[in-house]
């Protein structure tokens, strides 16, 4: 209970007394009226007579407040009932400790708020409670963040904001990747908020940005015409569970269900990609009858299953090197794309050598009988205003093929394909897909690369 302000003469005294008995700064079973008139004298420099003081107990016990406040004869006043019962203050306290949004700040602020009416050492307890909860730094406040963002969404601004993304070595390192888009909505899932923009920032990925991670926002100046995506596909579901419409509500504006042959039927209009998204990722609630749909899915599928065929330990330690090598090194920081791919190249090896492999010459890794060689083509880039040359790409494979090695890998970077383009490339490599479904990052970064590609050649 927060501590009351008391002026002059005795107006507001009973709070002054309210709050002794509920906050118990010396820790009392019962208090008498001249522990009240001592406490008084302590907490808020009054000096009150008996009379006073007891009156203003006795109408204490009898007013119809939140806190019941008793009198045993021969003991004292003490507080006999507490807004918040201890059953329900522990299950509020569980609660917050299962939440993953926590920061330290909002932290104090809901334990000063589930604790209003407790006495201070519960009220430290409690938060030592919840301060063993996996809180995060003083530079992030949940309560704050929302607030801008929604300020952000009801505008109709964009925003920018730097996203934490984590390393290891030696200890974990965070480094902030700085992106600008413009925001949705904000949703809670599972103890987490995410935060939907008008584009998904990682491609085909359409449960938002988790909001715990993003730092710095900046609402920015210029302010966008609302752009929505164009409902350019629609669609007709099956609903085999009545309870599954949730699903439905959740993704899609432009829907309606009907009944019939004693089934139900979502009529959806929407963008094609968020469509087949949707179905690949809530299939078993629904029966897809769309052709160009299920086509979809199966090649998305088969397209998995090749991607896990392919992965031997050797490939997915350079996609490890890839992936962790663009989150660890902001290319603001770097001169040139030469030595950016130098320090890239790089760090492919160490990840072998941290393996107990041997650099016999450049690019050729060697562990007991086994040698690998890789090349890397940058074959399209935006950011260099490079195009694709296929013959840069066959002149690499020729290089491979020519070395004395057991193991050889094309790492092929890339910005966008034509489709034409990507069954030439098909065609060399002696791949039947391209990874499609993960193996990129964000538009909205500056780099050299947008999507990635490791080939094993034969």
């Amino acid at each position: 209970m927060k501590k009351p302000m008391i002026g002059k003469g005795n107006k507001g005294l009973i709070f002054a007394i309210l709050w002794l008995l509920v906050e118990n700064p010396t820790d009392l079973t019962y208090f008498r009226v001249r522990d009240i008139l001592k406490l008084l004298k302590e907490e808020f420099r009054k000096d009150v007579d008996y009379k006073t003081a007891y009156g203003y107990l006795q109408a204490l016990t009898e007013m119809e407040l939140d806190f019941k406040i008793d009198h045993i004869a021969n003991k004292g006043y003490y507080v006999k009932e507490r807004i918040i019962k201890e059953e329900e203050r522990n299950l509020l306290i569980n609660a917050l400790k299962s939440e993953h949004a926590l920061d330290n700040k909002t932290t104090i602020i809901l334990n000063d708020f589930i604790n209003i009416d407790s006495e201070e050492k519960v009220r430290k307890n409690n938060l030592k409670l919840l301060k063993n909860n996996d809180t995060t730094n003083d530079d992030y406040n949940i309560i704050d963040t929302i607030e801008i963002l929604k300020k952000a969404i009801k505008n109709k601004n964009k925003i920018s904001f730097n996203y934490l993304t984590f390393s290891y070595k030696a200890g974990i390192f965070m480094r902030k990747v700085h992106y600008e888009t413009k925001p949705l909505e904000i949703r809670y899932l599972d103890g987490v908020y995410y935060l939907i923009t008008e584009k998904p920032i990682w491609p085909k990925i359409y449960c938002g940005i988790k909001i715990r991670y993003m730092r710095d926002i900046k609402i920015l100046d210029s302010v966008e015409s609302e752009v929505k995506a164009t409902p350019d596909y629609k669609i007709d579901l099956i609903v085999l569970y009545d309870w599954a419409i949730e699903f439905i509500d959740d993704n899609f504006e432009n829907y309606r269900i009907t009944k019939k042959d004693n089934n139900l039927i979502a009529h959806i209009e929407a963008p094609y990609e968020k469509i087949a998204n949707f179905c690949k990722r809530f299939n078993p609630f629904y029966v897809v009858k769309d052709n160009k749909i299920l086509e979809r899915m199966i090649y998305d599928a088969y397209e998995l299953l090749d991607i896990v065929r392919q992965n031997d330990d050797i490939l997915l330690t350079i996609k490890k090197a890839i992936v962790n090598f663009y989150y660890y090194l902001d290319i603001e920081k770097e001169k040139d794309y030469i030595t950016y791919m130098k320090k890239f190249n790089k760090y492919i090896n160490n990840l072998f050598l941290d393996l107990k492999y041997e650099e016999i010459i450049p690019n050729v890794l060697s562990l007991n009988d086994i040698k690998v060689s890789y090349e890397i083509v940058t074959f399209d880039s935006k950011l260099l205003n490079k195009t694709g040359d296929i013959e840069e790409l066959i002149a690499a494979k020729n290089r491979l093929l020519n070395k004395d090695v057991t193991n050889r890998y094309i790492i092929f970077l890339y910005d966008t394909l034509t489709e034409k383009e990507k069954r030439r490339i098909l065609e060399i490599v002696s791949y039947r897909t391209m990874n499609d479904l993960h193996d990129r990052f964000s538009l909205f970064t500056k780099a050299y690369y947008h999507n990635f590609d490791v080939f094993k050649i034969f």
